[in-house]
């Protein structure tokens, strides 16, 4: 680790002053960058309404203390934790390329420029539903609730995902590395993401072994067929408020398997069992492309 190396949590974020200064360095790297910032809006599954409304009305501010601030009510704490984690994003792609200091100066400016973008959504969100109570007996209260819901699918997805793929950090990553660096962190993005897929299959196996009774060769042998991550999964929206789609993400990539492969594995019990499982799953696909975890 370098001893330059900013780190959550042991005096290592700097002073706002010193990120100010950072962010002097995006004037080296926008012109490279082209595009716009701002990636798309992404849908994510809400969480279920808090216990706040009385008499069919929903306090927003509250629901948005729940639904995008998780609760806290150190605000000041809670953005001191998204950029703690664009630091950590640094330092990963640091870790597996070894950057220059010039290198280094620029991804953590446009971390910071990520981070002060999120920060301008979510304070305009606040004003908008700040004292704001939706009446659900009344249209209106109903179009204001269903609206704020909006915006949470919106503005979620840009929270759970840190920089993810569609920030300035992620975007500049083909501009500032060079060949070496580049291919290095395709690999360590992919091995990520297989390993994330592999726990996924893991858990729900293990879910699903309960309901049919496995043996050790079967599972085994229906864990070898989902072993390979499909490419046509998005797991970064499998964080935060959409963690419960997991389980028909992996019905859906069951269904994906040939069926007599399966029927083969299976006895005839077992086999009715993942059938059921699997039509589960063709009604959930819709569902899924629609918050675009999965695509066709």
């Amino acid at each position: 680790m370098k001893s330059e190396r900013m780190m959550p949590g042991k005096g290592a974020v700097r002073s706002e002053s010193a990120w100010g200064r950072e962010v002097a360095v995006w004037l080296s790297i926008v012109a490279a960058s082209s595009g716009v910032i701002r990636g798309e809006d992404d849908a994510v599954a809400l969480p279920t309404v808090a216990a706040e409304a009385t008499n069919q009305q929903i306090n927003l501010e509250q629901q948005m203390q729940f639904m995008v601030f998780q609760g806290e009510a150190n605000t000041k704490k809670f953005w001191h934790d998204q950029r703690a984690r664009r630091l950590l994003e640094v330092a990963a792609v640091d870790d597996v390329c070894t950057l220059s200091e010039e290198q280094r100066a620029k991804y953590r400016a446009a971390a910071t420029l990520d981070g002060a973008e999120l920060m301008e959504e979510v304070e305009v969100f606040r004003r908008r539903y700040a004292g704001v109570v939706a009446d659900l007996a009344t249209t209106a209260g109903q179009n204001g609730w269903q609206k704020f819901c909006e915006d949470v699918q919106t503005l979620q997805p840009r929270l759970q995902e840190g920089s993810g793929g569609r920030g300035l950090m992620a975007r500049i990553t083909g501009v500032i590395l060079d060949e070496q660096q580049r291919r290095a962190w395709e690999r360590e993005a992919a091995a990520r993401a297989q390993f994330q897929w592999q726990a996924i299959v893991g858990d729900c196996m293990a879910q699903f072994d309960t309901s049919l009774g496995l043996t050790s060769q079967q599972y085994d042998a229906i864990s070898r067929l989902l072993e390979e991550k499909p490419a046509w999964v998005d797991l970064a929206k499998l964080k935060g408020n959409s963690r419960h789609l997991t389980p028909y993400v992996f019905r859906v990539a069951l269904a994906r398997i040939d069926e007599s492969v399966l029927a083969g594995i299976c006895n005839e019990r077992q086999y009715a069992a993942i059938r059921k499982h699997i039509e589960s799953a063709k009604g959930m696909e819709f569902h899924l492309k629609a918050q675009k975890v999965i695509r066709d």
